[in-house]
């Protein structure tokens, strides 16, 4: 009788300890465009610790690390695959120990549709998503082979180009 009891209190203890630490994390959802990114930062689905908005360049990124890092506790972090602007977002969060959940765009957007659409919403939406754990994960490569990607990327567009740029060469060639 008292093994099943501790044994009870040890959940009980153990399903405190997983609340405890959930609270203790921040869930950013991060609405990202190409000069302006708005951030909603939750604590849990019903209170929103704060919502601001910061540059989507080096040093406005830094200045919104820097203003996360104050809150003093662990922080994990939505943002969608919008173009090229989220991979300079992505990867400074990444490196300053902030785990980063790349949302697939598309199936966001099926699963959370709002009437009323404007930043401060996309980002509180983000942000409940990845509360609840709701998030379609894209595939982020590592920084290596992103980079090997836009060699190769570069280049079937140069090689793309040579047919064009030897009929405007012969023309040219023809007229003198």
């Amino acid at each position: 009788m008292n093994e099943i009891r501790s044994k009870q209190e040890a959940r009980i203890v153990k399903k405190k300890e997983v609340r405890n630490k959930n609270r203790m994390t921040i869930c950013i959802g991060i609405d990202v465009h190409k000069k302006k990114c708005v951030a909603t930062l939750k604590r849990d689905s019903r209170e929103i610790v704060e919502q601001t908005s910061f540059y989507n360049n080096s040093h406005g990124i830094k200045g919104f690390i820097e203003h996360i890092k104050l809150y003093g506790e662990s922080a994990i972090a939505v943002c969608e695959s919008t173009g090229n602007y989220w991979i300079r977002l992505h990867d400074t969060l990444e490196d300053n120990g902030i785990d980063t959940v790349l949302a697939n765009p598309i199936k966001t957007k099926i699963i959370a549709q709002a009437k009323l659409k404007d930043d401060k919403v996309d980002s509180n939406i983000l942000a409940d998503l990845l509360r609840a754990d709701l998030v379609y994960r894209s595939f982020v490569p590592d920084k290596e082979h992103r980079e090997l990607t836009q060699i190769v990327r570069t280049r079937v567009d140069l090689v793309a180009t040579k047919p064009a740029l030897k009929i405007r060469y012969m023309q040219f060639m023809s007229y003198k």
